[in-house]
């Protein structure tokens, strides 16, 4: 691998270009979530599953899902960007980028990954918080990240547009 990247880029761990959230989470079941209806975006591990009336982040995170078939099938995202105000379960890592990493950047690297290598279990596939900041990461200057994101947020935009259209 080291081989075959710029020599301006960096390898690191997640661990050290992200802050893990993980201790702020907190599940609620659908019961409670029924009495507590609201306006905020209420997250698992692949995305959102209700709405309730208050949050437990507000800024630029991503969620990556902890848990279920969907690391193995990937069928949906694994890891996703959310901003603003939000709740998370148990089901899902949140990450906060630290200083230096472009949110869209990693949240498109980290979605590249297999995690099929690092979960744990097999009748209930899981990436635990432990595997998950182990992972290494390319990690390019700011600018060069900021140019990728850019790039795929543009391919990304495109893709959208041409799915509207077959619609």
């Amino acid at each position: 691998m080291t081989d075959t990247i710029p020599a301006n880029w960096e390898i690191k761990t997640l661990d050290e270009m992200v802050y893990c959230h993980n201790t702020k989470r907190i599940p609620l079941k659908a019961a409670d979530r029924r009495d507590r209806l609201g306006k905020f975006r209420y997250f698992g591990a692949s995305g959102v599953i209700d709405y309730v009336d208050g949050y437990l982040f507000d800024g630029d995170f991503i969620l990556v899902g902890e848990d279920g078939e969907n690391i193995i099938s990937r069928n949906s995202p694994l890891a996703f960007s959310v901003s603003g105000k939000f709740w998370v379960n148990n089901h899902a890592h949140v990450l906060e980028p630290k200083g230096g990493m472009n949110l869209i950047f990693l949240e498109n690297y980290l979605e590249s990954l297999d995690y099929s290598v690092i979960a744990a279990g097999s009748a209930q596939p899981k990436i635990t918080q432990a595997s998950l900041l182990k992972i290494s990461v390319l990690n390019p200057p700011l600018v060069e990240q900021e140019k990728i994101a850019d790039i795929l947020t543009s391919l990304d935009d495109q893709i959208e547009a041409i799915e509207s259209k077959l619609v």
